[in-house]
């Protein structure tokens, strides 16, 4: 990390599901840290306890903060619990591929109606059928819904249709939560489109939530900093728009690690596999030539592919916190969370963290409350308490070991995009394992040997537990830009830039995405300066048009973003 300066001061702050954990740096260096338990029950308390401690231990202002960004992994906690709010799925596909296929969740209403491929209406939508739908699922409780028709990108009347009805079954309230496809993403593929609409809804509530406290914290600080948040692809969007936009966020803590792991270690140009351990699950992520691996698939959530631009990742629920049961099989170590560890206070039984603190392996918190809820357990089963952590041990080597492989797997059975190039014709072999998160220091030696690799913690052992809020203090905020192009109509619009220009029937897809980029980089200048080779183009389309007196077009889509990076 660079020397401190005069350089303005920028906080981080990571909400997870065990702790929240917020820092301030200037000039890439450390001024303070903390990490307080994170209340599911007031995130606003939360919150508001992160800010509050921090500044009390640090001489800077709150108003002499220039960038506060913020990553959670609250999003991808519920998912791997299976806690996120039901969703209702209205689904508008008109003829070819059975829609039934790329349903998600128990509740989903196949609508008749269609629009082709041009944006053209081919069956009128059946509003009632969706009003019945919808009013069956309110009658069960359900507040959430997504609206997805096939094409909508082209046409989205349906779909605003669909949002109509939804409204107007709630006329009386509560206010619903609903997805629009069509607004999430201007790419084809409906299926890919469904899981992103259903899962922006599915985490709306509890995202929303988490920006209601850190809104609420920033002002009764007397912060009045831009907020960030960390999005999946390990860059940084106004917190104000994510509110729409919650999927786009949904793995922002494995994001946060991995901008942590550039941001505080020398990879150069390794490869090298980056682990984050928390209180409730472990993140696992690639650098290959140092750089973040992105997902060929985009964003992955429970087996879907959505249309959110991602880093490559998974998550399985091991963590600090996880609970340890018994099975035939034996100890068996999460996925749940139940409360915190023994040696923390926890009432729910023993978990991960107690059972290292019984094998000496750490030293955290009360180990005689750890010793003696594990032995409690290891009677009831005829085992010594030793007995039962090495078995809850190996059983959680084993799971993060599995998981690796599987990573491993996937990235190299197709062809490997990082933030910034195609590597071709070569595979990801990390040589080397970098282990971030509370845990850390206890659990990097126990790994090696099941990896196959050195483990290591960063040379900092303050750095390591606060990674993540370093890496969201540290990431770069980005910009985006959408362009539109219809040269049967001879118009060009950014609407962002409110922009409308003419431009010729001759006008190409390649002149299109050149113009995006320069406007980006002319958006951005005085804020973040940035060159052309560092705005890539995320979605480029064009597809052919022909009016009514038979003379033929093209209708131009362009989005770029400037490429997410780290501030050394």
């Amino acid at each position: 990390m660079s020397q401190e300066g005069k350089s303005p001061v920028v906080l981080g702050l990571d909400m997870g599901g065990t702790h929240t954990d917020a820092v301030l740096l200037r000039g890439g260096v450390l001024i303070a840290s903390v990490k307080v338990p994170t209340n599911h029950e007031d995130l606003l308390a939360s919150a508001r306890l992160a800010l509050r401690s921090l500044f009390e231990q640090s001489p800077v202002a709150p108003s002499e903060v220039a960038r506060a960004t913020f990553g959670t992994t609250l999003g991808v906690n519920a998912v791997v619990q299976d806690a996120c709010a039901p969703v209702g799925l209205l689904i508008a596909a008109g003829p070819g591929m059975d829609p039934a296929w790329s349903t998600l969740g128990e509740r989903a209403a196949i609508i008749p109606g269609g629009v082709d491929h041009r944006g053209t209406e081919i069956a009128p939508l059946d509003t009632e059928a969706a009003r019945r739908a919808v009013r069956g699922w309110r009658e069960e409780g359900l507040r959430a819904f997504a609206c997805v028709t096939k094409f909508s990108t082209r046409n989205p009347s349906h779909e605003d249709a669909l949002e109509a009805v939804v409204h107007d079954v709630f006329a009386d309230g509560p206010e619903p939560v609903i997805a629009l496809g069509h607004r999430l993403s201007g790419r084809l593929n409906f299926p890919r489109r469904i899981a992103t609409a259903y899962w922006n809804a599915a985490i709306w509530e509890l995202h929303n939530r988490f920006a209601d406290a850190v809104e609420a914290s920033l002002r009764d600080m007397g912060l009045t900093a831009p907020a960030y948040l960390l999005k999946a692809d390990g860059g940084a969007m106004p917190l104000s728009v994510s509110r729409e936009r919650p999927v786009e966020a949904l793995l922002s803590g494995p994001a946060a690690s991995v901008m942590g792991m550039l941001a505080l270690s020398s990879v150069g140009e390794e490869d090298v596999l980056v682990l984050d351990m928390g209180g409730t699950t472990t993140d696992m992520a690639l650098l290959a030539a140092g750089q973040p691996v992105l997902s060929p698939q985009d964003l992955v959530v429970k087996g879907r592919s959505t249309l959110v631009r991602s880093l490559k990742s998974v998550s399985i629920g091991l963590g600090g916190d996880s609970e340890v049961r018994m099975t035939p099989e034996g100890a068996q170590v999460g996925p749940l969370r139940r409360g915190p560890a023994l040696a923390f206070g926890g009432t729910a039984g023993p978990t991960f963290l107690d059972c290292l603190n019984v094998l000496g392996h750490a030293q955290a918190g009360d180990t005689a409350a750890s010793q003696s809820g594990v032995n409690a357990m290891a009677a009831l089963y005829g085992l010594s308490a030793e007995a039962l952590a090495e078995q809850a041990l190996d059983c959680a080597r084993s799971r993060i070991a599995a998981a690796v492989r599987a990573l491993l797997d996937e990235v190299n059975g197709q062809p490997v995009y990082t933030l910034a190039a195609l590597l071709e014709g070569r595979a990801v072999r990390p040589a080397r394992a970098v282990l971030v998160g509370g845990p850390a220091e206890a659990v990097a030696p126990l790994l090696g040997g099941v990896l196959g690799m050195p483990v290591e913690t960063l040379a900092d052992p303050v750095l390591g537990p606060v990674a993540n809020a370093i890496g969201a203090a540290l990431t770069r905020p980005t910009a985006s830009l959408d362009l539109f192009a219809d040269t049967a109509a001879g118009i060009m619009l950014v609407p962002s830039l409110d922009i409308r220009r003419s431009i010729s029937r001759r006008y190409t897809l390649e002149e299109a995405k050149a113009d995006a980029c320069r406007l980006l980089q002319e958006r951005v200048a005085a804020a973040f300066p940035a060159t052309i080779s560092e705005i890539d183009v995320t979605e480029a389309q064009v597809f052919a048009t022909l009016d009514d007196y038979g003379h033929g077009g093209r209708d131009i889509r362009v989005r770029c973003q400037l490429r997410p990076g780290v501030e050394r």
